[in-house]
């Protein structure tokens, strides 16, 4: 009557690095579909988001010309109303 030696730990060790093995290349795969997806995506979402952040900036200074292009004309406006009605007067003591 033979008996076989029982497996020990020593005899687990290579299915489990087996197994680690292919957690490992798991865990790559899934990092570099990762980084792939990231080096995609990161330059689309920044380009949208600063295309939108200068259109803003362009809509406010457009604003602030046109306010300050307004309120150059009311001045002009004004100043040639003063000047119209200063010479009207000059014409009439004349």
């Amino acid at each position: 009557m033979t008996t076989s030696p029982a497996a020990g730990p020593s005899e687990s060790i290579p299915e489990r690095g087996i197994e680690e093995h292919r957690l490992h290349a798991v865990s790559d795969v899934v990092s570099s579909k990762a980084w792939q997806l990231a080096t995609l995506l990161v330059p689309i979402v920044l380009t949208t988001w600063l295309t939108f952040w200068v259109s803003q900036k362009e809509d406010n200074i457009k604003q602030d010309i046109d306010k300050l292009s307004a309120g150059l004309m009311h001045t002009t406006n004004s100043t040639l109303s003063w000047c119209s009605l200063m010479d009207g007067y000059r014409h009439k003591r004349e």
